[in-house]
């Protein structure tokens, strides 16, 4: 009995071990420089706490490298990436922008059914 507790223990914090710090590396594993991640709360401390809003960590991580194509950044578990080429964001925005199905929406698209399609 008491065999199955404390493996049924073990395998629970490898499972949540796992979920937490999974994707902790997603950035190295690409070659995308970025800021370095907490566990759970990404690069969000300063939010939480109230000391910077979003927008100032997206320009903080925006102005890492101003010779970087794109940078990332982590909202709470999420991998976020910041694309700075003009010519990249053309790319994206005008001729593959069917091939980002998975981006965040800016508006929600219940409220407004044209600005919510926008990139």
């Amino acid at each position: 009995m008491d065999t199955w507790i404390l493996l049924s223990l073990l395998t629970g914090t490898i499972a949540v071990y796992y979920y937490f710090f999974k994707d902790l590396n997603f950035f190295k594993k690409h070659g995308i420089l970025h800021k370095p991640p907490w566990p759970i709360v990404g690069n969000m401390v300063p939010v939480f706490l109230r000391q910077l809003s979003v927008a100032e960590i997206v320009q903080n991580v925006y102005n890492l490298n101003q010779d970087a194509k794109y940078v990332g950044f982590f909202d709470s578990m999420n991998p976020v990436v910041v694309i700075r080429d003009p010519d990249l964001i053309k790319s994206i925005g005008v001729k593959n922008f069917e091939s980002f199905p998975d981006r965040r929406p800016f508006i929600d698209e219940d409220n407004d059914p044209l600005l919510g399609k926008h990139i």
